[in-house]
């Protein structure tokens, strides 16, 4: 996964954004020291976690959280291919077709995960086929992140091998890479609550134009200011 930017993978960085907030953008900026841009996934109806807002507005706040900025050192395209394949086949979407379609695109591609994630990695669809269809990058929780993601790998099996710190060899010539990041503690969970409750929310939470898009549009119990 080393390399210059131009010969890095794209990153795909999926999710609920239920809503977007200042912890994935964070976490958006520090991937490219690994990936040459980032795609951004707004997931209609992913299999292991419901979702609060509808689809549309998740993915109208997210090109809001993820616009253009100096803490952003390259491209970030918001794609609602997930979202289009849902609204030709309602139900759930998986992983496994987000990487065939595009991996026809974009070439070499990286998958984003959390340390929980890859530890439930043996129980998505199509698993082991898919690791082998793209590069992982785990972003380490704090503290004590790097061992997590270690101990996560070794329940792969023979799956993975290590190559070195922080990177292991997958099947397909595919690699997995653990990163450290500075993305702060939220939950869009969390923030969900204290909006319906009409409550501050953390500073920095919201970019404040997620803050008024979700507010004129009513979103998660919240009205707009009078």
């Amino acid at each position: 996964m080393a390399g210059s930017r131009g010969t890095a993978p794209t990153a795909l960085f999926g999710g609920t954004f239920d809503p977007p907030h200042s912890g994935h953008r964070t976490a958006v900026a520090g991937l490219f020291g690994a990936a040459s841009r980032v795609l951004v996934i707004p997931s209609p109806s992913p299999p292991h976690k419901p979702t609060s807002a509808p689809p549309e507005h998740r993915a109208a706040m997210a090109r809001l959280a993820f616009a253009p900025g100096p803490d952003l050192p390259g491209p970030v395209e918001i794609s609602e291919l997930e979202l289009d394949r849902a609204r030709r086949s309602p139900g759930p979407t998986y992983t496994y077709d987000t990487l065939l379609e595009l991996g026809g695109r974009y070439g070499r591609l990286a998958f984003v995960i959390g340390t929980d994630q890859l530890a439930k990695l043996p129980t998505w669809h199509r698993y082991p086929e898919i690791l082998g269809m793209c590069d992982w990058l785990v972003l380490e929780r704090k503290p004590g992140g790097s061992d997590a993601v270690a101990a996560a790998v070794q329940a792969l099996g023979a799956s993975a091998r290590a190559r070195g710190p922080r990177e292991w060899e997958l099947p397909r010539g595919c690699r997995l890479r653990s990163l450290p990041t500075e993305a702060p503690e939220l939950s869009s969970s969390h923030l969900r609550e204290l909006l319906a409750l009409k409550r501050d929310l953390p500073s920095g939470s919201l970019a404040p134009q997620v803050m008024d898009y979700l507010l004129a549009n009513r979103l998660y119990g919240t009205s707009p200011a009078k």
